[in-house]
C-alpha cells in the first residue's frame, strides 16, 4: 500500500517566517510577505456560534416539517410482500431525495438572506 505523506498545516506567522529565511525567486521575498500579510485568517472564531447553528438547523427541520408526503414518496413505486402471519409488508418504495434536497437548500438560503445578509 502506497502511503504518501501529508504535510502537517502551518500557520501564518509560519509561512511568513519561512519566506523571510529563504532564498528569493522569481517573486522577491517582499513581494510574497507583502501578500501574505494581507492575507487575515481567523482560525480561531468559528464560523457560526453555537446558538446560531441551533437555528440553522431549526429552521431546516420546520421547512421539512410541512413537506408532504406525497411530494416525496413514489407510492406506485411501492412493492409489498406477505410476511409471516399473512401480514403484508412494505418491502421497498422509492424516495424523491431531489425534492428533499431543494427544501433544506431553499430553507437555508431563507436562514443566510435573514440572518447575515
Amino acid at each position: 500500500m502506497n502511503k504518501q505523506h501529508v504535510p502537517a498545516p502551518i500557520s501564518l506567522q509560519e509561512m511568513i517566517d519561512g519566506v523571510k529565511n529563504s532564498i528569493s525567486s522569481v517573486f522577491t521575498k517582499s513581494d510574497v510577505l507583502d501578500i501574505l500579510n494581507r492575507i487575515e485568517v481567523n482560525v480561531t472564531e468559528p464560523a457560526f456560534t453555537e446558538d446560531e447553528m441551533e437555528e440553522l438547523i431549526d429552521h431546516v427541520r420546520g421547512g421539512l416539517a410541512y413537506v408532504d408526503s406525497s411530494e416525496v414518496v413514489d407510492y406506485d413505486s411501492a412493492e409489498f410482500e406477505i410476511g409471516d402471519g399473512n401480514v403484508i409488508e412494505l418491502k421497498d418504495i422509492n424516495i424523491d431525495t431531489n425534492h428533499i434536497e431543494d427544501e433544506v437548500e431553499e430553507s437555508i438560503r431563507q436562514w443566510f438572506d435573514h440572518n447575515v445578509f
